[in-house]
């Protein structure tokens, strides 16, 4: 019977991932935020050149200059998925 019990336990959430320095990824949180910041009218829509070659990223960046602590974690991030998915 405790085994029963134990199967239909669903699994624990998976914690916040940490990026090393001070900032976290949580799913939703992360996949939405700009989006609703755009829908909402918070935050400008980039021109459409710079959406045409998807660098929306750019111009927020050269318009917010305080970005750039985040954008240089992007990198990082990246080669550490790819280091733990390949290489491990």
């Amino acid at each position: 019977m405790a085994a029963a019990s134990a199967a239909a336990t669903p699994a624990p959430l998976e914690p916040d991932r940490d990026l090393g320095s001070g900032l976290s990824l949580s799913g939703s949180q992360t996949e939405i935020g700009g989006t609703l910041d755009t829908i909402v009218g918070t935050v400008k829509r980039a021109p459409e050149f710079f959406c045409r070659f998807n660098i929306e990223w750019f111009y927020r960046l050269i318009t917010n200059p305080k970005r750039i602590r985040r954008q240089m974690v992007l990198p990082v991030f990246v080669l550490r998925v790819l280091k733990e998915k390949y290489l491990i």
